[in-house]
């Protein structure tokens, strides 16, 4: 009987001691993984303020393209933050106003900044990339906007302007840039190179436009999913959606924003800076106008008329591309007759 006590006692304590042991590894494995969470947080918060701040400053000097090289495996884009290599934490970037695919991969980025201009100054537009993206542009060589393109393009993004063969070169996204064709080829054949992709990582843009002083019509694509039963490779039509773009800058966005959620949302930051500033035009012409209300400023007065501030006010308010092209041409206009007249410029 002693000797049956004494085999419980010992098995009892063996299991005692597996589940005591249980408990003290599972609460050491507890605190490395919350030691490892938290140095990897800190890590992303790190780098996400670093990339921060990298951009406001790449933000502030127009016409100027960096390379960098940050350490990070991926980095998102959304109209209001960007997240480093899936951290739980975005961070925001307030009003800044980055055009930006949905990711960049394998720590390498490409900053450009233009200003954007309706016709005075209205902000920066920053615009980022990989080198490891790539943009293929198809149009015809004799055209205005795509001969632009194709002399503005910066050679970091490794840009290409109607290849005579497409392949897959394996970049981890794919973009094609359709400007100003008569026909416009829904199912092209390259599409098939890139079956591999998904449908989020090969898209399109459809520019339509003549000049940067009109409005430019844009539609944005998906291809459609690979499905090995139907050999699907098109342009899905219902993928993306359509929108507008304004002045050379706008235009650029469109090209490096993938999604047209993202470009209008940026679009709508830079339309209430432009409403800002036009407020402030309008009362400095105001002003001026009422100076040279006298027999020696009639000349000058009229350039300072502010009916077509308040149509630019309205047009951005509303974000009217239309109408904004309207005000945009009355105040180029008037800025000219002040500066014939010799007067004070309206900007």
């Amino acid at each position: 009987m002693a000797d049956k006590k004494g085999v419980i006692e010992i098995q009892f304590n063996w299991i005692f001691i597996l589940v005591a042991g249980s408990l003290i590894l599972l609460f050491f494995f507890g605190i490395i993984r919350w030691a490892y969470t938290s140095s990897a947080e800190s890590s992303s918060t790190t780098i996400s303020n670093y990339i921060d701040s990298l951009l406001t400053g790449t933000a502030v000097t127009e016409k100027t393209v960096n390379k960098v090289t940050i350490p990070f495996k991926k980095l998102e884009f959304t109209c209001t933050g960007i997240r480093v290599d899936n951290s739980q934490n975005q961070k925001n970037i307030r009003n800044k106003i980055i055009f930006a695919p949905s990711r960049l991969e394998k720590n390498q980025m490409i900053t450009w900044s233009l200003s954007w201009d309706v016709p005075f100054r209205i902000t920066n537009f920053l615009f980022v990339s990989s080198p490891l993206i790539r943009y293929i542009f198809i149009g015809d060589e004799e055209d205005e906007i795509f001969k632009y393109l194709k002399k503005s393009f910066p050679e970091e993004f490794n840009a290409e302007f109607n290849p005579t063969t497409i392949e897959d070169l394996n970049n981890f996204k794919v973009r094609v840039i359709y400007v100003n064709l008569l026909v416009f080829d829904n199912s092209p054949a390259y599409l098939k190179e890139f079956k591999k992709m998904t449908s989020e990582d090969v898209t399109s843009l459809k520019i339509t436009g003549s000049s940067f002083e009109d409005v430019f019509y844009l539609s944005f694509f998906n291809k459609y999913p690979h499905d090995a039963t139907t050999d699907n490779h098109k342009w899905n039509p219902t993928s993306g959606g359509t929108s507008h773009a304004f002045c050379k800058a706008s235009l650029i966005a469109a090209i490096f924003s993938e999604n047209v959620d993202d470009y209008n949302c940026n679009m709508e930051k830079a339309f209430k800076r432009a409403e800002n500033i036009a407020n402030i035009y309008k009362q400095r012409s105001s002003e001026l106008n009422i100076y040279y209300d006298n027999p020696m400023g009639v000349a000058c007065q009229i350039p300072h008329q502010t009916d077509k501030f308040t149509t630019m006010i309205s047009a951005v308010s509303a974000i009217d591309y239309e109408r904004l092209v309207t005000a945009y041409l009355n105040i180029k206009s008037d800025n000219n007759l002040a500066q014939q007249n010799s007067c004070a410029l309206i900007y």
